[in-house]
């Protein structure tokens, strides 16, 4: 198992792609060799993924309540 940079974690909030690129933006000033935007882009679309399936269940259950 390798090391994770914690900034990927920020690009799985919202928005695509744009945390993504601002969290490449971010690592690129402390260290201009890195590159994590593929990471930050899965992370990101996993986000996206998980919130439209919560809205499903949600948008499922609510009617019964």
């Amino acid at each position: 198992m390798g090391n994770y940079n914690p900034v990927i974690g920020i690009a799985a909030v919202s928005c695509v792609p744009t945390t993504a690129k601002v969290a490449q933006k971010l690592v690129s000033k402390e260290s201009p060799d890195s590159f994590i935007l593929g990471d930050a882009l899965g992370a990101n679309i996993s986000g996206v993924i998980t919130s439209a399936i919560i809205t499903g269940i949600y948008v499922t259950i609510i009617p019964y309540l």
